[in-house]
């Protein structure tokens, strides 16, 4: 089989822009010193999560002025941002996540998201795999000891959670789930005959 192009950004000079000179410089505001997370929502507009209050900042990218302000949470440890679809999503650190609907109206809707992973991994990273439908958690810390040399990533899918529990029924919380490669596979319906397949290939 064809094999996919392999790319590999561990240098500076391996990335596809020169992290050395930048198009553009940006003195934010004082509000945006912790700064944790950028997400684009178009070409006219980014949103960014600072990681002691519970704001979203809607920035103008030619300016990176602050255009907007909106509140959908109390403060806490905020730590990734990432939009999806009609959907903004905010990681804070002790893994959960705030999914924020309608966030133009006076009330935007927010519902949490306990994605079972625990807060000993200090959550760092929010991220978006759209093959997958899936948000990607990075920890700082590592939970599982087998682990101590590698960087722990947690998918946690947007839909299909239904479809998790049919395939495993005796799961008695969402983190039972997926907690463990035993698990995880029977969840995502994982098998043999998937060994050695592409990732961002269709099975």
């Amino acid at each position: 089989p064809n094999e996919p192009p392999q790319v590999h950004y561990g240098r500076p000079e391996d990335a596809p822009y020169d992290f050395f000179r930048p198009d553009t410089i940006f003195q934010l505001p004082l509000q945006l010193t912790e700064i944790s997370g950028l997400t684009a929502m178009d070409s006219t507009q980014i949103v960014s999560v600072q990681d002691e209050d519970g704001l979203l900042f809607f920035l103008n990218p030619a300016t990176g002025q602050v255009e907007q302000q909106i509140r959908f949470g109390q403060p806490g440890d905020y730590e990734g941002i990432e939009h999806v679809d009609s959907t903004l999503y905010v990681l804070r650190s002790d893994g959960l996540i705030f999914g924020i609907a309608d966030w133009s109206e006076a009330s935007p809707s927010v519902r949490e998201i306990a994605t079972g992973i625990s807060p000993t991994c200090d959550a760092e990273g929010l991220g978006y795999d759209d093959a997958s439908d899936y948000l990607l958690v990075s920890c700082k810390q590592g939970i599982n000891p087998d682990l101590k040399h590698f960087r722990e990533i947690y998918a946690v899918p947007l839909e299909g959670e239904s479809l998790m529990r049919a395939r495993r029924p005796s799961a008695k919380s969402r983190h039972e789930l997926t907690n463990g490669p035993g698990r995880l596979c029977p969840a995502l319906g994982i098998v043999g005959s998937h060994s050695g397949h592409w990732l961002d290939t269709p099975p």
